[in-house]
């Protein structure tokens, strides 16, 4: 199992529906059946398509800083704030949110 994120409604549907089912011979569902149903669920977050969409813009951002710092060094600063923006962004991806404080 992995910490991806899944839909919080699809596994309360889960719970409320495998509580009220049984077997066909009768026995209910236990918790071991709503668990794997859970694990079943389709992630509503792809860590891994964020974590390249980050890097596309982080490297745009960076060929916009070359380009500012030989045409347009008073817009330097504002790309450059942008850049430092993405790079804060894909470490607090990377670490799942998780601060080493």
């Amino acid at each position: 199992m992995s910490n991806d994120l899944i839909n919080r409604d699809m596994a309360i549907n889960a719970v409320v529906r495998n509580c009220r089912l049984k077997t066909e011979n009768g026995e209910e569902y236990g918790f071991i059946d709503i668990l794997s149903d859970i694990v079943d669920f389709p992630t509503a977050y792809d860590m891994d398509k964020v974590i390249e969409r980050l890097q596309i813009e982080l490297s745009a951002a960076d060929k916009e800083k070359e380009q500012c710092a030989k045409e347009n060094p008073l817009q330097f600063d504002v790309v450059k704030g942008y850049a430092q923006g993405i790079s804060v962004a894909l470490e607090i991806v990377k670490s799942g949110g998780v601060s080493d404080d």
